[in-house]
This record gives C-alpha cells, sequence and structure tokens, in this order.
C-alpha cells in the first residue's frame, strides 16, 4: 500500500447527481489492476473523512486516475466533493486495494453495474478494449431512470468501434420518462437474452449490497461455480 498527494485536474459531469474527478499522478506510480479501488484522506470540519471509491480509469493511464463520485444524501466526503472540490484541490490517497480485480485470461468477461457500480466496471472494460485482447465483453447496467446512465458517449463509441463489445442497460424506475428499452431488474431471462454462452465467461457484479447479493443468488441458481463469479458492493 502506498500514500500520495494528488491535485485534482478536472471535473465532468456524468450525471445529475455524480461526476468523474480526475486527479494528476504527476510523479506518483501508483499500479493497479483494473477493477480495484483506493482510499482518500480529507480534512472536512475539522474531522478526517476516509473513504473508498473505486478506480473507473483504465491502468493504461499512467498521468491520471479518475474517480466517478455519486452525490450521496448526507454524505460528508461526496457532498464536499460535488459542492466545493476545484481543480487545483490536493487531497490524499491510499492504496490500491481489493480483490475485485480483472487479470489477463482466457475468459470472456460479463460486467453487470447497477448505478454508479458501473465504475470499476469501466475500468475493466476501458483496459480489455484498450490492450485489444480477443475475448468478449458484456457490460451490463441497471439504472433506476434514464438520468441515471452513465458515460454514455464513451460507452457508444465502444459499441460502435469493437465488435467484441455489447453494451445492455435496463431501467427499474421508467414512469415519468421517456424510454422506450428494457425495463425492470436484471433476471435470468434477460441474462439468457443478452449472453450466447453462460458456462464461458467471468462475471463481475458491482453495486449496493442489496443488488450484488440477488444478482450473485441468480447467477448461481443458472448454475454459474462461484469460482466465476466476482463481487464488489457498497
Amino acid at each position: 500500500m502506498a500514500k500520495f498527494e494528488l491535485k485534482l485536474v478536472e471535473i465532468k459531469e456524468e450525471g445529475y447527481d455524480t461526476k468523474t474527478f480526475r486527479f494528476g499522478l504527476g510523479e506518483a506510480k501508483l499500479d493497479f489492476l483494473p477493477g480495484q479501488f483506493i482510499m482518500t484522506n480529507k480534512m472536512i470540519d475539522s474531522k478526517l473523512i476516509r473513504r473508498a471509491y473505486s478506480i473507473s480509469s483504465s491502468p493504461f493511464e499512467k498521468e491520471y486516475i479518475d474517480l466517478t463520485i455519486k452525490r450521496v444524501e448526507n454524505g460528508i466526503f461526496s457532498n464536499y466533493m460535488h459542492n466545493l472540490a476545484k481543480t487545483g484541490d490536493v487531497i490524499s490517497i491510499d492504496g490500491p486495494y481489493g480483490k475485485f480485480e480483472y487479470k489477463d485470461g482466457e475468459n470472456d468477461v460479463v460486467l453487470i453495474g447497477a448505478g454508479c457500480g458501473i465504475a470499476p466496471l469501466m475500468s475493466i472494460a476501458r483496459y480489455i478494449l484498450k490492450k485489444d485482447l480477443k475475448i468478449n465483453i458484456v457490460l451490463m447496467h441497471s439504472c433506476k431512470t434514464p438520468n441515471d446512465i452513465l458515460f454514455k458517449d464513451e460507452i457508444s463509441d465502444m459499441y460502435k468501434n469493437h465488435k467484441n463489445f455489447k453494451y445492455f442497460v435496463t431501467i427499474t424506475r421508467p414512469q415519468g420518462h421517456d424510454w422506450n428499452g428494457c425495463m425492470g431488474r436484471i433476471n435470468k431471462d434477460i441474462l439468457n437474452g443478452v449472453i450466447a454462452d453462460l458456462n464461458n465467461p467471468i462475471f463481475f457484479v458491482s453495486g449496493t449490497a442489496v443488488f450484488g447479493h440477488d444478482v450473485v443468488n441468480m447467477l448461481s441458481e443458472t448454475g454459474i461455480g462461484k469460482e466465476m463469479i466476482k463481487e464488489e458492493v457498497y
């Protein structure tokens, strides 16, 4: 584990309550595997606030790391970042941490995320596509509303430019929104409709504890072995 002082160099709006914060690495050497997370450390109102965030950028990016942060009601750090953080600010981080990691292999991957749980999955997808690994990627994203869909433009480019990349999104609360796509939670029927061969891929599941528990149970009931499932919940 290493500690770094990193400068905030860019803030990007991802959604109405989600932003990506880019921190320049400078001379720092942060070696991580796609899917891993770091810990942030910030003094706010005279208290040290320490939070875990997945890295959403690829390990191939050596000049910066991205943290995609959703504003949480009463969340001390997330509200600080959304309301007060500005380019030039310095934040302390340490890491990387976590076993929710992708390592090069021959298996296809299925990335299943809910809401901001897509952050580490984007790191994995970006890494695989950048390295041009000859495996198939299926990214499945469950969102409450169409406004919660993240990384729209980049994912659209991934889909257009890479034949081995497939994207699927479903909305669980479409009421009041103009949405003609898939609706409801990710279930066995959706899984079978999107993935041709369930026996080959490694499954990466990221989201809330309830979401992760439900998806992992569904995968197990489908006959997928535990050794083929990795889970990151918050």
